[in-house]
């Protein structure tokens, strides 16, 4: 059994007769009833009943072109994909950030409307760690990250956006009575809000990790932990 003989089957069926079947692939109609002869054999039992004016499906045969059509439409978008993938138009993609997750839904249309032949697949939100090793591997085409002052700039980075850090206090806060500039030294986070306790959006974000370089990152990182719980 093989693809070729599934798609004669398939066709015979449709086709209801051997002569316009054999027209339709191309081939003898000589050939076709050897063909179906052996596959008839292979399987044990006949896949129709041969007429004058035609052919009529078995049980069998119906069985056996249900299952068929189900292997050639498989086949055929295994090879829609596989022409994807030897295309110099398929682009996989990621993002650590929001930001650089809206971006991508906002770009890809504009791209595809010039480049309609253009394929995307996004691998979703990962972080940097991961983002590099996938470059590295060859599994990611280019992806949007999300930098700190602590990370380093690769040559094949590019800076798109810088972005503001917020620290929201509340307003009667003793260290917003006393200091009255809108910009926090992270020495003044350090020393100023060791006592107090902070909600960030998860424990590996961008957040998370700039936390972790103040001197009370230990306190911080259990009391989330605990309020998470």
């Amino acid at each position: 059994m093989n693809i070729k003989h599934l798609n004669y089957v398939v066709t015979i069926a449709q086709e209801r007769n051997i002569t316009k079947a054999a027209e339709k692939l191309f081939i003898s109609q000589s050939s076709l009833s050897y063909a179906l002869s052996s596959i008839e054999k292979e399987v044990g039992q006949p896949l129709f009943y041969r007429q004058k004016n035609g052919v009529i499906i078995t049980q069998a045969g119906e069985k056996y072109v249900e299952a068929a059509q189900k292997i050639l439409h498989i086949q055929d978008e295994l090879m829609k994909e596989l022409k994807i993938f030897q295309s110099n138009t398929y682009i996989r993609v990621a993002s650590s950030s929001i930001w650089g997750t809206s971006l991508i839904e906002e770009i890809i249309p504009k791209f595809r409307r010039k480049h309609p032949d253009a394929y995307f697949e996004l691998k979703g939100q990962a972080e940097l760690f991961y983002m590099n090793a996938e470059i590295a591997k060859g599994n990611l085409d280019f992806c949007f990250l999300s930098l700190s002052p602590f990370d380093r700039l690769d040559t094949n980075m590019q800076i798109l956006k810088k972005e503001p850090l917020f620290f929201a206090v509340p307003s009667n806060h003793p260290y917003c009575r006393q200091n009255l500039s809108p910009m926090i030294p992270a020495t003044d986070i350090a020393t100023c809000f060791s006592s107090d306790t902070f909600l960030l959006l998860g424990l590996n974000g961008m957040f998370a990790f700039l936390f972790s370089k103040l001197p009370f990152c230990t306190q911080f990182l259990l009391v989330i932990y605990f309020l998470r719980e």
